[in-house]
């Protein structure tokens, strides 16, 4: 009955937001994963999001899963359908409600977690679905991936079963591959697996990631094994006009000079080769930061706090704070889950403090966040001792738990 609650009342909120009728233009915040969708359907293959000058050419600026998923719905509901609009909200915060109940249930053993942080989260940060619904649903994503993870290894199911999770993974959000691979570690260690296990985990996912880096290699002529959007970002993050955050950066009128969504100069060079293009922006923010590295630093020091806290999102300083509260409970107890969840929370942010903040940039993170924020929560009105900190036996998590007490 939860999952087709939340899904029952996932639809019922897209509908009330967007209202009958609403275009798929007019979702907020169109992005280049809604130009990549677009492409695939009219060209069959992922082009420049960007053509103001009229030329086009082959794209990996973004991972392929999430703008496939787009496209693959938009051909069976059509362009502007509504059903495009309530399937963007099944990857929201309901689907979201659902998973953090079952990782609490998973990976905690106490539902108790899992129902605290769904509810924290639906009531801080569910507006953030209608804005971003493909970080959200790469949140998702990583979440279901850690599940599906834990499952496969804890009763011995094929090692392709993780592999293909967390490939899925790293071909929707690159950055969400640092999670995935720090709960699969633990999950390893854990359940007390040799190194044999994590090289074949690792060889399968090779394999699997495989075509698409081949179709990089082909059609960009250049060495992409998923995506060169982060090249091209970092050189317009780094530069004598740019700001903290991207709203702040476009409304200097920087991105006009240095973006190819908004330079039609920028966009005509990119044309001609992205790959070549994003590892130019590379080396000219390189050298910019190298130059400048006081302000360089201060513009990160400024991304830091953004991230963390941003301006335009209040509301999500809560779990922020409330989920490092619990992360340093379960450090204090010396409990297993803390190592995955600090890795996740030092290693994920890294690419997001070298590009121009977003209030998106956070959000594939948060359930993350709100797991130790349920723990917490839970604690507080439980006692710690009543809320278990691990699903594994103590035998089981006794090699994780070391390597946490010594760190």
């Amino acid at each position: 009955m939860l999952p087709l609650a939340a899904v029952l009342g996932s639809l019922a909120l897209a509908y009330w937001h967007f209202g009958p009728g609403r275009p798929l233009s007019d979702v907020p915040e169109r992005s280049v994963s809604l130009a990549l969708a677009k492409s695939l359907l009219q060209q069959g293959d992922f082009s420049n999001p960007y053509p103001s000058t009229g030329t086009t050419g082959p794209s990996a600026l973004e991972p392929p899963v999430f703008p496939a998923a787009l496209a693959l719905v938009s051909r069976v509901a059509g362009q502007d359908s509504e059903v495009i609009l309530f399937w963007l909200a099944l990857t929201g915060i309901g689907l979201q409600g659902v998973l953090l109940v079952m990782a609490g249930e998973w990976l905690w053993g106490n539902a108790k977690v899992g129902w605290a942080a769904a509810i924290a989260t639906a009531l801080v940060c569910g507006n953030q679905v209608w804005l971003w619904s493909g970080p959200v649903f790469a949140a998702n994503l990583t979440l279901a991936a850690v599940l599906i993870t834990a499952w496969a290894i804890r009763q011995n199911r094929s090692l392709w079963l993780p592999a293909f999770a967390s490939v899925a993974v790293l071909l929707t959000h690159a950055g969400c591959g640092a999670i995935c691979v720090s709960f699969l570690a633990w999950i390893l260690l854990e359940q007390r697996q040799g190194p044999k296990c994590a090289v074949k985990i690792a060889a399968a996912a090779f394999l699997l990631v495989l075509p698409w880096t081949l179709r990089n290699v082909t059609r960009l002529h250049a060495w992409v094994p998923v995506q060169d959007g982060f090249a091209i970002e970092f050189g317009s993050a780094f530069n004598d006009c740019a700001k903290v955050s991207w709203a702040n950066t476009q409304r200097a009128g920087c991105l006009e000079k240095s973006h190819p969504q908004f330079s039609p100069e920028e966009e005509t060079k990119m044309a001609a080769g992205e790959a070549v293009y994003g590892q130019a922006r590379l080396a000219e923010g390189l050298r910019w930061v190298l130059t400048n590295r006081e302000k360089a630093a201060l513009l990160i020091a400024g991304r830091i706090q953004e991230f963390w806290f941003p301006s335009r999102s209040p509301g999500s300083w809560f779990i922020v704070l409330l989920g490092w509260g619990g992360l340093a409970l379960l450090l204090s107890q010396r409990r297993a889950m803390a190592a995955p969840i600090l890795a996740s929370l030092l290693v994920y942010p890294l690419g997001c403090y070298l590009s121009l903040s977003r209030e998106s940039d956070a959000t594939p993170l948060l359930p993350f966040l709100a797991l130790p924020a349920g723990y917490l929560i839970a604690s507080f009105f439980s006692g710690p001792r009543k809320v278990s900190a691990a699903y594994a036996e103590p035998k089981q998590s006794e090699a994780i738990t070391s390597v946490v007490a010594r760190g």
